[in-house]
């Protein structure tokens, strides 16, 4: 099994400032909390949580990409939400004392991450006021950022939804080159709250107009692209 150390150093984060602070949050870790911490590696299509299950784990992504998925009565699941490392999971649970997760949380590629027990997780926030300040600020931004997603969609419909969606995900390599994004159509319109159909007019309407392009089934964007859909949804507000 990979260590902790050996794990830290796989972290795939763009922003330096964000490695730094992961790496300090767990070099500063107790050595009793850092006894009860695992690493823990999930392949593609794993489960992470499971809506229901028992809320006994907080779990630190560190590499990889995963889809949070709700379960509708009738039993069918649908992704509403994606996350990228760095984030944390089942931290909400934890802090509410909720004795099981909201939600599905799965591996849309190979995940990397530490888990801990949510009593070990509470322990450590009470004794650490560092670490509680770290985490509690990224709960406050994640919040933020999900706050000012829902106010937005609330104005944006049709084409204006889907592109201010795309933009989101818009992270560009270092090495420079265009945004990729490989999503099925069926999960970008589970995301967006739209029919598939919606989807493909709407992907249609944007390529005609130069803010994307499709490279077979991956969507691509240019950082010039980026900033024309901006231009374009702040006309749209208009």
């Amino acid at each position: 099994m990979m260590s902790i150390e050996s794990l830290l150093q796989t972290m795939s984060y763009e922003d330096d400032d964000i490695r730094r602070q992961a790496e300090t949050l767990f070099e500063t870790m107790p050595e009793d909390i850092r006894a009860c911490c695992f690493p823990l590696r999930k392949v593609r299509g794993e489960s992470i949580t499971k809506t229901g299950s028992d809320a006994d784990k907080v779990f630190f992504l560190l590499k990889g990409r995963a889809k949070i998925m709700n379960e509708l009565p009738d039993g069918v699941l649908y992704s509403f939400a994606a996350v990228s490392a760095p984030a944390l999971l089942g931290e909400t649970e934890a802090f509410a004392e909720l004795p099981f997760y909201r939600g599905t949380v799965v591996c849309e590629t190979e995940c990397r991450m530490v888990s801990m027990s949510s009593e070990v997780f509470l322990r450590w926030m009470h004794i650490s006021h560092a670490a509680l300040y770290t985490i509690t600020a990224s709960i406050v931004r994640k919040n933020c950022m999900q706050n000012s997603h829902d106010r937005a969609l609330l104005f944006y419909t049709g084409v204006n939804r889907i592109a201010f969606h795309l933009l989101e995900y818009c992270t560009f390599p270092h090495a420079g080159g265009d945004f990729e994004l490989k999503i099925s159509r069926e999960q970008l319109a589970d995301e967006v709250g739209t029919s598939v159909k919606t989807v493909n007019r709407c992907l249609a309407q944007l390529e005609e107009q130069g803010l994307m392009n499709r490279r077979g089934h991956s969507i691509c964007i240019s950082k010039q692209q980026s900033i024309d859909i901006q231009h374009f949804l702040s006309i749209g507000r208009k």
